[in-house]
């Protein structure tokens, strides 16, 4: 595994494992196996996800079902040394009597992991704009529909970039089994990947659904000084995700801390209504 250097990571008060990379494997697919409340059955599946057709376990978690008794099985598999490949697994899982659901997607590009140019995901096309623009067109529509005007609008962009973001990567994972933990990886990756900022979610709690995120290095911060936190569009994306992530319509995240007013960092506090 490489680790990437940050070249401001003086900064930053813990070490992220936001830098830490892995080469991404095209033989990865996700895995989601429901199991029925039978004697052996759990190790049985284990055993097959383990050894057959030479499979490797990546990730792997096991949980009881809330309203059937039996387990569910969520994972991702390494399928690039097998012989005959994700289709022999499949079928032999669902040999077993005591699968009752079996759902194994192919990991899907994220939207930073397509290389060409102009960029695309899928139909849409990405383009490249340097923050010094963004911030200047920010700034000419502050005269016109002023701060308190350009925030609203700002923040309610974020908000529905956040949801589909969130949208986005329960796709690219295959899955909507993937665990809140993993989609606050990607989301934190590809916002790192994408020049927008460093996130840190190591403050929050995702079971209370309270706590403080940190945001280092906001793009909309870069070089302007301003009398109050100026991250409307990052808040709002930060809200839109969180939203998305909880399945809630209602979700109060302030901005305490904003490098566009001398703070070292942005802080958001993040709190159910």
């Amino acid at each position: 595994m490489t680790t990437l250097a940050y070249p401001v990571e003086k900064r930053y008060p813990r070490q992220l494992a936001a830098f830490e990379r892995s080469k991404k494997d095209e033989g990865t697919v996700s895995v989601y196996v429901s199991v029925k409340n039978e004697p052996a059955g759990l190790a049985a599946v284990i055993k097959a996800l383990t050894s057959e057709g030479n499979s490797i376990i990546k990730q792997i978690s096991v949980q009881e079902r809330g309203k059937v008794a039996g387990w569910a099985i969520t994972g991702f598999l390494d399928m690039s040394k097998t012989i005959n490949g994700t289709a022999e697994l499949e079928r032999f899982l669902r040999r077993l009597g005591c699968v009752e659901e079996l759902i194994i997607s192919q990991h899907k590009p994220l939207l930073h992991q397509v290389y060409l140019f102009p960029l695309m995901n899928g139909d849409e096309r990405v383009v490249l704009f340097s923050v010094k623009r963004l911030l200047t067109v920010r700034a000419q529509l502050e005269k016109i529909l002023t701060a308190a005007g350009v925030s609203v609008i700002y923040y309610n962009l974020g908000l529905e970039n956040g949801k589909v973001f969130h949208q986005h990567f329960v796709e690219g994972m295959g899955a909507e089994q993937v665990q809140d933990t993993q989609k606050l990886d990607l989301f934190r990756d590809h916002f790192i990947a994408s020049g927008f900022g460093i996130f840190d979610f190591q403050d929050l709690d995702l079971n209370q659904r309270h706590g403080l995120v940190k945001l280092y290095d906001s793009f909309e911060c870069e070089g302007i000084k301003k009398d109050r936190p100026a991250c409307y569009n990052m808040r709002g994306i930060l809200t839109g995700f969180l939203q998305a992530l909880w399945r809630i319509d209602k979700l109060k995240v302030v901005e305490l801390k904003c490098m566009a007013i001398g703070d070292l960092n942005c802080e958001f506090a993040i709190g159910t209504e």
